[in-house]
């Protein structure tokens, strides 16, 4: 269980227009954030089944990922497939 799990990437040199996550979370309060280089592209609240979250924008640079969970004593979350184009 945890509160907050960030993924990054290095730079990006080339666009980026689509992020898919399929996560899911053990909590009704958990959610999954994007951003391209600083730049939020969104987010979007987990639900306990895993899903496929879909992100748009335009954009290079680093890709941060971040699940967040409110839940007192955190809750299970989990990142199953990340598609990037």
């Amino acid at each position: 269980p945890s509160t907050t799990v960030t993924l990054s990437t290095d730079k990006i040199n080339s666009t980026v227009s689509q992020i898919k996550v399929s996560a899911a979370a053990y909590s009704s309060s958990a959610t999954v954030s994007v951003s391209v280089n600083g730049i939020s592209w969104g987010t979007k609240n987990l639900t306990n089944s895993n899903a496929e979250y879909t992100f748009t924008g335009s954009g290079n640079g680093e890709i941060t990922i971040t699940l967040t969970n409110a839940a007192s004593g955190g809750r299970a979350m989990y990142i199953k497939e990340i598609g990037i184009q």
